[in-house]
């Protein structure tokens, strides 16, 4: 079996053509909708990238726009490794991406870079997207990174090669190194070990064609399905990359007894390339633990997946040092634990650590996938090895990094389908107020209630704000305030879900989003205000863990709350 081309080398591959004076042939790059991101930005920077005998051709076409505003939509490698490399090359532009990339902390690369001279200025929040590109990194040195990020340490790597500057970069920790092995495999003077990074100036000679390896993280949806379903015979994953800081999960699962080795080694381009092989048959595991940062990178990307694994292994497993997880898609922390405990499972969740509690009866039931593709395929895997039938809400969110994953499964003998009136979740846009408010009134039954809803809500307010869609239409929506004056405060001005998908769990969706969302902008509680007549509202919150709270004098309706006449009642919910 093989899987799609690893999306950390597909981004690497792209962005080293912009270095290039030749044509440049990729075969094998991820066909996923994070690497597609990076598409229009080259073109944009005058590249020209089209599809030929299986495998792409990126040529160079013009000089490109003088100052692009290079939109990225929600892939932070594709944001992060752009800016680098736009320093190194003396390239302006605006680089911006979708509402949650938005919260993304981009500080991480930007600080070092403005260290080594690039001039880099934030056009909104301090330290996110969007942020121009104005000036080139024009003196070597010594960075301090101070996080393991391996897209940070990246950017930086990718500017001062570009750039042709002696530096030396240090970081707490060695996290995935391709971008290392890519440049030096195509000349460039680098040398690095656990903790720094030293680069002396060589030519770089980028080769006519790049082969992108099989992307082991996506192999380890397979190989977890096989161990779940207890396959009969070994799976083969051929062609697979076997760089030792991406393979965390399975070596972490071989520690735990699974029966998993690597085979046919070679090297592409720095990289060792093989066959990871995972036996068939009942495999007695043991619990999991992964306590030091070095492990916990090498298999950052597959928390989810090796928290659902565990959730089948009696006792107590722990995946700690996992801080980073916070500014994923989603909080993945969180949304690991709530994706998994429809399904029976006892798991838990704190700032750094997910702890499963397994052995315990696990059944088929529908989750979320919180529109976040790992959580989605990691739900989906587990139901795999579960039988019954299980529902993954927004699980077609999988093609953002494997559009063939149903296929693959597939292959296995899971019936496994994608629902085509599935709805997903995405950050709110100003452009979907006119869709909104046209039929808001239809969702109320007539009521008047667009004047709750101005457009300022949705020009101010996007970022904090979720949307649902189902068949390209609005299906629901979420407005969220992250209070800028009351401190651990976040509210929920206005929640509509279509009638027709009421009952579906749609709202409750919404709300965890932007729970999800809360807690990582270290928001304690969430509130919300509703009519003292809408006892419907009031049920709903209820369900969802809101309380009433108490008015002056006693009950729970505040008078005159939203002006004379306008009493209401105050719900909240802690975090």
């Amino acid at each position: 079996m093989t899987v799609p081309g690893d999306k950390s080398i597909s981004h690497r591959a792209l962005l080293s053509c912009l270095v290039a004076d030749h044509d440049v042939r990729l075969a094998g790059i991820n066909p996923g909708g994070a690497v597609r991101a990076l598409f229009e930005p080259l073109q944009q920077l005058g590249l020209d990238i089209v599809q030929a005998d299986g495998e792409r051709v990126v040529r160079r076409a013009s000089a490109g726009e003088p100052m692009p505003r290079l939109y990225v939509g929600g892939s932070s490698a594709a944001a992060r490794l752009l800016i680098g490399l736009l320093t190194g090359l003396g390239r302006t532009a605006v680089v911006d991406g979708d509402a949650i990339l938005r919260r993304r902390p981009m500080d991480w690369l930007v600080d070092p870079l403005r260290e080594l001279g690039a001039r880099i200025e934030y056009l909104g929040a301090e330290g996110c997207l969007p942020l121009a590109v104005h000036g080139p990194v024009d003196r070597g040195g010594t960075v301090d990174l101070r996080v393991g990020s391996a897209q940070a340490r990246a950017g930086v790597v990718l500017a001062v090669v570009a750039a042709g500057l002696p530096a030396t970069v240090r970081y707490p920790v060695l996290s995935r190194d391709h971008t290392e092995r890519m440049l030096a495999s195509f000349g460039a003077g680098l040398a690095w070990n656990d903790r720094e990074l030293v680069h002396r100036p060589a030519p770089v000679i980028v080769p006519h064609r790049i082969e992108v390896p099989g992307d082991p993280s996506l192999a380890a949806y397979p190989a977890a399905a096989h161990l779940l379903r207890r396959g009969a015979g070994p799976l083969r994953l051929t062609g697979i990359g076997l760089n030792p800081t991406r393979l965390g999960f399975f070596d972490v699962l071989r520690e735990a007894g699974a029966g998993i080795r690597y085979e046919d080694r070679v090297l592409c381009h720095g990289e060792p390339v093989g066959t990871i092989v995972v036996d068939g048959g009942p495999q007695r595991l043991r619990p999991v633990a992964v306590d030091d940062p070095h492990t916990l990178h090498a298999l950052i990307d597959e928390v989810p997946l090796l928290a659902a694994v565990a959730a089948t292994v009696p006792g107590t497993s722990r995946i700690g040092c996992a801080g980073e997880l916070s500014f994923k898609e989603t909080d993945r922390l969180v949304t690991t634990a709530e994706m998994l405990r429809p399904f029976g499972a006892e798991v838990t969740a704190d700032a750094a650590t997910v702890t499963v509690t397994g052995g315990g009866p696990l059944r088929p039931a529908p989750t979320d996938s919180f529109g976040d593709h790992r959580i989605a395929m990691a739900a989906a895997t587990l139901a795999a090895g579960l039988g019954g039938t299980s529902r993954v809400r927004g699980g077609t969110c999988h093609e953002t990094s494997f559009p063939e994953f149903i296929e693959v499964l597939a292959k296995m003998g899971v019936d496994v389908t994608a629902d085509a009136g599935a709805t997903t979740l995405r950050g709110l846009r100003e452009s979907d107020y006119p869709e909104v408010i046209g039929q808001l009134e239809r969702w109320w039954d007539g009521r008047p209630v667009t004047a709750m809803l101005p457009r300022l809500f949705f020009r101010h307010f996007a970022d904090t704000s979720v949307v649902a869609e189902q068949d390209g239409r609005v299906a629901g929506f979420l407005i969220g305030i992250l209070s800028p004056s009351v401190p651990g405060e976040a509210h929920a001005h206005f929640i509509g879900v279509d009638p027709a998908l009421r009952g579906a769990g749609l709202g409750r969706r919404l709300y965890e989003w932007y729970f999800a969302l809360a807690r990582q902008h270290g928001r304690r509680t969430v509130t919300a205000v509703t009519s003292v007549g809408n006892t419907d509202s009031q049920a709903f919150h209820r369900a969802l863990g809101f309380e009433p709270v108490a008015a002056p004098g006693g009950g729970t309706v505040w008078a005159d709350w939203d002006g004379p006449g306008h009493d209401r009642v105050r719900l909240e919910r802690a975090l």
